[in-house]
């Protein structure tokens, strides 16, 4: 059984069962949404979909350090770097990320933002090519066992999810260490900023985590809630465990259900969340018009595929999810361009070219992994394949193309 087939044999067992679940809650109350913490936190986090003066706050004051540090009058432009979900195919993004670095010509990034399999690559595209290597030793050869294990029939049927993740959660805590938050915290006090995107479940809206706030906080438990985020952002709903977060209002801990980021959006920036033209009004003279790019990396397709449907009903609801998610990304992405049009600011986005051919429809499938890795790393390494519009097909060379197909 492939996990999308997992998910759906969930979602008919929870219908017809009345089972007792396995993770008893005390959720937030209505009246205290917005109004909660978490213990020993503030400022580490806010809605994603409107005006965000936590945020503001903290984008503001990046600026004005960046201004602060530089020396001369040649202004070094912003640069976002965006990653957006796709399951496996995030080992697409970790190749590019990696040949990027080879071509020599990848930045280093004022503002860094993952959602979903981005998540799981933001932190360390964040931290620079010093960590490609261990991008490289978790996507280059990860196989579905480094990700999850399958869970017993009746343990789903009381469970939050079809999949167990403790290997993952152990994987990403041989990186994720306190060494590593260190670092993150270091490149926060110089101006620049990680931001990672979840799902509030409870309350059906988008939340961002500035996880370099919650770096500088400098607390012994900074690390496991930074790992708790990259969880929560990655967790496939239903097929993967939410992340509960505890959190306090008027002195009660309560709990909050977290779920995978790309339930709300494919991909971010920043939206709504700034208003970047006032920041801008804020800093000197020099630094008002100061030039900004942004490149997004689609973890998955962006040309249309045709492939038949099977006349069944599991097929026909996994094919109407793919078509639902694909054209969100594209929706995601038209609203970053226009964004990033009133921000003067330059738009690139790349992505899985059309003439890519998988020999694998199976979820986390390590060979097809292993090849999203080794295209994303080809990519990378040639440069150039960018295409500067909202939502547009991206083409390989006919010698690429013909190697992607028989590699």
């Amino acid at each position: 059984m492939n996990l999308r087939a997992g998910f759906a044999f969930l979602a008919c067992v929870v219908l017809a069962t009345g089972c007792s679940v396995l993770h008893p809650r005390n959720p937030l109350p209505a009246t205290s949404v917005g109004k909660a913490d978490l213990p020993g936190y503030s400022g580490i986090r806010d809605w994603g979909d409107h005006f965000s003066p936590v945020l503001q706050r903290s984008v503001e004051a990046a600026l004005r350090t960046e201004a602060i540090q530089a020396t001369g009058t040649v202004q070094k432009p912003i640069q976002y770097l965006s990653l957006s979900g796709g399951g496996m195919n995030g080992s697409f993004g970790a190749g590019l990320l990696c040949g990027w670095s080879e071509h020599g010509s990848r930045p280093e990034f004022d503002f860094v933002t993952g959602i979903s399999a981005g998540a799981l690559l933001a932190p360390f595209a964040f931290l620079g090519p010093d960590q490609d290597a261990a991008l490289r030793e978790i996507h280059a050869n990860l196989r579905p066992a480094d990700l999850f294990r399958r869970k017993g029939v009746l343990r789903i049927l009381r469970d939050d999810s079809a999949l167990d993740t403790a290997p993952l959660r152990q994987l990403l805590k041989r990186y994720i260490t306190a060494d590593f938050v260190a670092a993150v915290s270091r490149e926060h006090a110089r101006g620049r900023r990680l931001w990672i995107g979840t799902a509030n479940l409870d309350a059906r809206r988008p939340v961002i985590w500035d996880m370099g706030a919650i770096a500088a906080t400098g607390r012994a438990d900074a690390a496991e809630l930074f790992l708790q985020v990259m969880m929560a952002s990655s967790a496939v709903p239903g097929a993967f465990p939410p992340v509960y977060f505890s959190v306090e209002a008027d002195g009660t801990l309560y709990d909050e259900m977290h779920v995978d980021g790309g339930v709300g959006r494919q991909a971010f920036a920043y939206g709504p969340v700034l208003h970047l033209d006032e920041i801008r009004r804020s800093l000197g003279e020099l630094w008002r018009d100061r030039p900004a790019e942004l490149y997004i990396v689609r973890n998955g397709d962006l040309g249309s595929h045709y492939d038949p449907v099977r006349p069944k009903a599991l097929p026909i609801v996994m094919n109407s999810l793919r078509a639902l998610t694909h054209h969100q990304a594209e929706g995601d992405f038209y609203r970053m361009f226009v964004y990033a049009g009133r921000d003067r600011c330059r738009y690139s986005l790349t992505g899985i070219p059309q003439q890519y051919q998988r020999r694998s429809q199976k979820d986390f499938d390590a060979g097809e992994m292993k090849r999203l890795f080794q295209l994303g790393e080809r990519m990378g390494r040639k440069g150039g394949y960018w295409v500067h519009a909202p939502w547009e097909e991206l083409s390989l060379p006919p010698d690429e193309a013909s190697e992607s197909a028989t590699r």
